[in-house]
């Protein structure tokens, strides 16, 4: 899922037509109906929880921080909570990335590595 779009549309949304979080979020996260029924933050938690297979758990933990404060302020100040949370994304996705980067390196060398090995025990 690409949070980051997301949370652009849902900014969006609070500015453009001043909806509610229950609105604003239902409409952007497909297939994740909130309901008014329940706090928010909660059922934020546990939507974010669903990906904890594919995501890091500090990925985890500041997805489920984006909920905190969320909705208790005017439109201004939650557009910059959101904007805010779109930077701290974006600083996961390049380290997540740079992780991917190293990580397919050392995969590269590991099988010469062990030919080399094999190939000097076999002299």
């Amino acid at each position: 899922m690409d949070f980051e779009k997301l949370f652009h549309r849902a900014a969006l949304n609070i500015e453009y037509n001043a909806g509610d979080l229950y609105e604003v979020f239902s409409e952007n996260f497909a297939g994740c109906s909130f309901q008014r029924a329940l706090p928010f933050d909660q059922q934020w938690i546990s939507f974010v929880n669903c990906f904890s297979p594919v995501l890091s758990k500090a990925d985890i933990r500041m997805l489920c921080e984006f909920a905190v404060g969320l909705g208790t302020a005017d439109c201004e100040a939650q557009k910059n909570h959101i904007a805010l949370y779109v930077k701290l994304l974006q600083e996961h996705i390049l380290s997540a990335q740079e992780d991917i980067r190293k990580k397919s390196k050392m995969y590269r060398v590991i099988p010469i590595s062990i030919g080399v090995i094999i190939a000097l025990l076999l002299i």
